[in-house]
């Protein structure tokens, strides 16, 4: 009786005759462009977002003086910068201001908030508070400890844009600056901030700008670490 030979019944067991080789390289090569337009998109999604269209209170960046360990965090003065100017919304003309939006976020000592804006007053002391830019309808609408309806018209007038200054110890707005032209250079040099991962949410607590004692506490979540911005000596 003859010998059967292997390779009568190879081709049962060879993939590439059942013809699974090709939709298997086929089906690879199809994850593997949807994975790489997948990752593309992610990648895209977070340069949008470092280019600052999407920030929130929660990811605004926020740059720190050194040596400075604010009680309040990033988001705090985010927030409370974007309720004054909701209300400053309320109050103004129907059609005169633009949506709120902020541009940066300082934590600096009362006396360096004058190098971000010549109407900061110089000579505050030494106890921290949160400096906000943005845009949006900006009013001087009560009088603070820094500040006054009835000030400097370039530094109290209306305008599509300006400067607040919050107590990090009580979060109270020491200061409202309209950029309604022109203000005056600012009479404070400051060295550029250094980057903080995670703003502690309480450290020991230092004199308020306002002589108001400490009250409350923040809940708010550490905001996203930035690189250092500009000198601030320059505006």
């Amino acid at each position: 009786m003859p010998r059967l030979g292997r390779g009568r019944f190879a081709p049962r067991n060879n993939l590439a005759s059942c013809g699974v080789i090709a939709p298997v390289r086929k089906l690879v090569g199809t994850l593997g462009v949807l994975l790489f337009v997948a990752l593309g998109v992610v990648g895209g999604l977070r340069v949008w977002n470092m280019a600052g269209s999407t920030y929130d209170a929660m990811t605004f960046p926020a740059h720190v003086a050194a040596g400075l360990a604010p009680r309040l965090q990033g988001s705090d003065a985010y927030r409370i910068t974007l309720d004054y100017l909701q209300q400053a919304s309320a109050e103004a003309e129907p059609g005169t201001t633009v949506a709120p939006s902020l541009t940066s976020i300082w934590a600096v000592t009362a006396d360096q908030a004058a190098a971000l804006d010549g109407c900061i007053p110089t000579g505050k002391g030494g106890g921290i508070v949160w400096v906000t830019k943005g845009r949006g309808g900006y009013l001087n609408l009560a009088t603070h400890a820094w500040s006054t309806p009835s000030g400097s018209e370039v530094c109290s007038a209306p305008g599509g844009s300006g400067t607040i200054v919050i107590d990090d110890t009580t979060g109270a707005i020491l200061g409202v600056y309209p950029n309604s032209g022109p203000h005056p250079s600012p009479r404070v040099t400051l060295a550029p901030a250094t980057a903080s991962p995670a703003l502690p949410g309480s450290s020991s607590p230092r004199p308020s700008p306002s002589g108001s004692s400490p009250s409350g506490s923040s809940s708010a979540s550490p905001v996203t670490s930035a690189s250092p911005g500009p000198s601030a000596s320059g505006g």
